[in-house]
């Protein structure tokens, strides 16, 4: 959206082309937890509002597999694909849900017990989202010694503060080694341990969408062809919309 956006204010003709019903992508999930619902909504509003103020053409519904629709040809093509949830070890567990999902189902069909698999923003995030629900209790399993170790020190002091207020449990140097059927086995410090819940949900970070096939389709058509962001490796909102800033004023 920023790409589209800064393309368009520098006199370009730009069509944003989007798989799914609605923009947004990844802050559509950030924006679920209540405490960050207000500004991230504010600011997928605000890009919504100005590309249409700028004349952007939006395409909604449309997957782009190896050529762009016929009445959407181009000089230059940038992919912003993204990047997807990964599981780890756990990636082809059906008892395992993603937080992404979590986020973007609102929650649908999370039991009152819940394991968080990863103590990193995400995780703290999906956490401080289930306590929503009254008489829920969510333990977050950290194999690292830090939590929320991907967090600015500002932001980690108010979100691990509301987290201690509802009584959300984290477990660090605790590695899950094993999910079956209402249990989380963990090996810690001071040996093995099984945790008994209802819900188990993977924090375990993102994996860059596969851009490479697609440009080398698109490059043959003639397009010169830019690959930004999360697509390139996952980062935050600040590292994806200086990647769609700056490559549009290359363009």
């Amino acid at each position: 959206m920023e790409c589209a956006l800064v393309a368009a204010q520098r006199g370009h003709k730009v069509a944003l082309i989007e798989k799914s019903s609605r923009l947004g992508g990844q802050l559509l999930a950030a924006s679920i937890p209540a405490y960050k619902r207000q500004e991230f909504e504010a600011l997928v509003e605000y890009y919504r509002f100005m590309l249409s103020k700028l004349g952007v053409k939006v395409v909604l519904n449309t997957e782009i597999k190896n050529k762009l629709p016929d009445d959407q040809q181009a000089d230059v093509v940038v992919l912003a694909l993204g990047a997807v949830p990964h599981s780890g070890k756990f990636e082809k567990n059906e008892k395992v849900i993603s937080a992404f999902d979590v986020l973007m189902s609102q929650g649908k069909g999370v039991g009152n017990n819940v394991v968080v698999i990863g103590a990193s923003g995400v995780g703290i995030d999906v956490a401080l989202f289930l306590m929503e629900k009254e008489g829920r209790k969510v333990t977050v399993v950290e194999m690292l010694d830090e939590v929320g170790g991907d967090v600015n020190e500002f932001l980690k002091r108010h979100t691990l503060g509301m987290a201690e207020e509802k009584g959300i449990k984290f477990l660090t140097n605790s590695e899950v080694v094993e999910v079956n059927s209402g249990k989380v086995h963990i090996r810690t410090l001071s040996g093995n341990k099984t945790l008994r819940c209802h819900t188990v949900v993977s924090a375990t970070g993102f994996s860059s969408r596969e851009a490479h096939p697609l440009k080398e389709a698109l490059e043959k058509k003639g397009a010169q062809v830019f690959v930004i962001g999360s697509a390139i490796e996952p980062g935050k909102l600040f590292e994806a919309t200086q990647s769609g800033f700056w490559t549009a004023i290359e363009i």
